[in-house]
């Protein structure tokens, strides 16, 4: 999965933590990337003891030295700001809510094991991302054209809009482009810009630079269609070769070699979860009612 990641190039990672209250209590924290079709590709993930800052440093440590992510690097990490998690990536971090949480779209066909013990649910995981690599390239191999189905139907969204932009060349590659009764915004064509920075955001041509793009083709310069425009983390080229890398399977518990072992391994100490407290029925006393010598009137 991680081998995807880095073939799609979307510095993009979301972060988050996933309880688990089997025999043994503990954390999932699980990294969860986007693919090149805007949907969920979980990178890795790992069951940690408790929430906090030493367990985040310790996962981001490792997936930064696996991802060859470098200090003063271009990623972004989003999360629910859990506060240990801002303590982990950095002194004074601020996060915003920029996409739908991925990290709960991923964990959330994990209910049904987060009672089971580890190992069941670490297995459930890794079947859970097998089938999920073959159902993805099952609709891949059925796709057609040069871009991801979802970012085609963005693109043909915007090309349905820009079609009310009016369009005034300035110099060189600059265009002022505007939308009657609404503000107008002028585009960059050869640095990829457009005031309404949609384009900056998201690499896929906004309105604006969709009808700056048919400007410039019925013009006679010969710039291509806008899907040559996007950037190439949508191609369909770069969604086949996320899911190009296959997990090896397993076989059941039943056929695992029989070995002496060397290490006795014990449960960990099971211990309350951060920031959950313990829950206690008050007692019988505490619900009596007053009796007629204790009440005054």
């Amino acid at each position: 999965m991680k081998q995807g990641f880095k073939a799609c190039g979307r510095e993009f990672l979301g972060l988050d933590g996933f309880s688990m209250s089997g025999p043994f209590p503990g954390q999932l924290l699980t990294a969860v990337g986007i693919d090149a079709n805007n949907g969920i590709y979980p990178v890795a993930y790992v069951v940690v003891d408790a929430l906090n800052k030493s367990t985040w440093c310790w996962f981001l440590k490792l997936l930064g030295e696996d991802l060859g992510i470098e200090t003063n690097c271009k990623f972004t990490f989003i999360s629910d700001r859990q506060k240990r998690l801002i303590q982990a990536v950095a002194s004074k971090a601020l996060c915003g809510l920029l996409l739908k949480n991925i990290c709960e779209v991923f964990c959330s066909p994990l209910n049904d094991v987060r009672d089971k013990s580890i190992i069941v649910c670490l297995e459930y995981i890794r079947e859970y991302l097998v089938k999920r690599i073959v159902v993805v390239q099952q609709i891949i191999e059925r796709s057609v054209g040069q871009l991801t189905p979802t970012v085609q139907a963005m693109v043909d969204a915007n090309k349905k809009e820009a079609t009310d932009c009016v369009i005034e060349w300035i110099a060189a590659s600059l265009y002022k482009l505007s939308v009657p009764n609404k503000d107008h915004c002028v585009a960059n064509m050869d640095r990829k810009e457009c005031g309404c920075r949609m384009w900056e955001l998201t690499g896929i041509p906004c309105k604006h630079a969709v009808a700056a793009i048919n400007y410039m083709n019925e013009d006679g310069k010969g710039v291509a269609v806008p899907e040559e425009w996007v950037h190439a983390a949508y191609s369909l080229e770069t969604w086949a070769c996320m899911y190009s890398f296959k997990i090896n399977g397993c076989s059941g518990r039943r056929y695992w070699p029989r070995i002496e072992p060397t290490t006795v391994i014990i449960p960990p100490n099971h211990r309350p979860q951060v920031d959950r407290p313990t829950k206690k029925m008050k007692s019988n006393d505490e619900h009596a009612l007053p009796t007629s010598s204790c009440v005054t009137h």
